[in-house]
């Protein structure tokens, strides 16, 4: 398993295809995606991506990771969007 047993919990199988579908819908193809942050923290890891696609100039993916043993395991993840006005600036 990838993720955390809290998350496998809280979004089952379907509704995580379902959210990805959804993304791909909403974000269009993807152009760029580069790491550009890695935080370390006592029982977590923070992994800040940035990125372009087709719909949205610039855009950050954090995933939060719970170690567990020597294993890093998908606790949280999510989408930073710019504020419309920041987006317009961007282009």
């Amino acid at each position: 398993p990838f993720m955390t047993a809290e998350l496998q919990k809280n979004v089952p199988e379907a509704e995580y295809v379902s959210m990805q579908t959804q993304m791909a819908s909403a974000l269009g193809k993807f152009k760029t995606f580069k790491m550009r942050n890695f935080t370390r923290f006592d029982d977590v890891d923070v992994l800040t991506y940035q990125l372009v696609t087709e719909k949205v100039p610039v855009a950050q993916f954090k995933f939060v990771f719970k170690l567990q043993g020597d294993k890093p395991l998908l606790d949280d993840a999510f989408i930073e969007l710019p504020k419309p006005k920041e987006a317009e600036e961007k282009k």
